[in-house]
Formats: C-alpha cells, sequence, structure tokens
C-alpha cells in the first residue's frame, strides 16, 4: 500500500512554504578590516575600565582600607566594604556592560 505522503525532508531543507533566514545571520568571514575594527571595538570599550584601574591605583593607597557602599535614607554610612574589592566589582561591571555594546 502505497501513501501520497512527501518524502521526509531534510535538516538543510526548509519547510513548504516558509522563506530561509536572512543573510545577515549567517556566518561573516573574517578578514584584515573587519579583525581591526573589532580589535579596535574592544579596546575602546575596554578603555573605561582601563581608567578606572589607573584611578584605583593613584587613589586606592589614600582611601584607607575600606569605604562605604551604602547609605540609609537619612544619608549615613551603614554599609562598607574593602577599597579594593569595590574598585574591582566596579572595573568589572564597567568592562562588562561597555563590552555588551559592541557586537563581536
Amino acid at each position: 500500500m502505497t501513501t501520497d505522503r512527501p518524502a521526509p525532508r531534510t535538516p538543510d531543507e526548509p519547510e513548504t512554504g516558509t522563506t530561509p533566514a536572512p543573510a545577515d545571520h549567517a556566518p561573516a568571514e573574517v578578514d584584515g578590516v573587519a579583525l581591526l575594527r573589532t580589535s579596535s571595538a574592544v579596546v575602546a570599550a575596554l578603555a573605561p575600565a582601563a581608567l578606572l584601574v589607573v584611578v584605583a591605583l593613584v587613589l586606592g593607597p589614600r582611601l584607607g582600607d575600606s569605604i562605604a557602599r551604602h547609605w540609609s535614607g537619612d544619608g549615613a554610612a551603614d554599609g562598607f566594604s574593602g577599597t579594593w574589592s569595590s574598585f574591582a566589582v566596579v572595573t568589572a561591571i564597567v568592562a562588562a556592560l561597555t563590552l555588551s555594546l559592541i557586537h563581536i
């Protein structure tokens, strides 16, 4: 007994009535210009984090062992953390946010 069912499709074959994915989602070829643009974007994105490292090295020793990280509603400091860990967390957040703005 034969049926009139179509043959199963291969994974590379689109379903009937559908359009293929847009070409801009295809993997891009990496050439010298694209690599230079990507490298420049990464360096530019990490520049604010690098500046924070310089500020931490200059100002860190002057601030002492702990700095305020939280204040109550009336303006009194009620949370403290280590100076170097505070600089590290802020620098990591800035680096992550700026790198997330570029499309690699």
